[in-house]
């Protein structure tokens, strides 16, 4: 976590499974976030792990973070998403499945959209296509979609990492 405050309550409220572990490392400069957190701690039975981690000032400093979120996941599998990210549980496991049943390192889902209405959340059932890139008109479309200063618009993006090799990438990096 970093700042956006307005989205951790949101982000608590409507993504957490109880299929999943959480380690949650807080760089923002309030407690604001820390109070969302331990507060949702305590009321719910999720496996969370709330770490506050010192202000990011930099991209060492985040790269440190990552790192040490690395070392903490003691799961099999492990997924990063920023405090305005929406969580897929049926594209995760898709992904998890994929894993398994192959020698992949990591597993990429789609894009898919969210909207908001009446604090009400939706996955929509509509996915980025990527090739409208390459037509321009498409791409103020993409853009509107993707657009957070636009109220009710998000996205759903998630990759799944093995986590010994995530830990390894993310310790390389802190390292270089």
């Amino acid at each position: 976590l970093l700042g956006k405050e307005e989205y951790t309550k949101i982000w608590l409220d409507h993504n957490l499974y109880a299929d999943f572990k959480y380690i949650i490392i807080d760089g923002s400069k309030t407690r604001m976030n820390e109070n969302f957190v331990k507060d949702k701690i305590k009321k719910s039975k999720f496996n969370i792990k709330y770490i506050k981690y010192e202000n990011e000032k930099n991209v060492s400093d985040w790269v440190k973070k990552m790192a040490t979120a690395a070392s903490k996941s003691d799961t099999k599998y492990t997924m990063t998403v920023d405090n305005d990210d929406f969580i897929n549980v049926i594209g995760i496991k898709k992904c998890i499945e994929k894993l398994e049943k192959s020698n992949f390192q990591i597993a990429s889902g789609n894009v898919h959209y969210v909207s908001e209405f009446n604090n009400k959340y939706k996955l929509l059932k509509n996915t980025m296509k990527f090739s409208a890139y390459k037509n321009v008109q498409n791409i103020n479309s993409i853009k509107n979609y993707l657009n957070h200063n636009k109220f009710g618009n998000g996205y759903v993006w998630y990759s799944i990492y093995k986590t010994n090799i995530f830990y390894k990438v993310w310790e390389h990096i802190h390292k270089s």
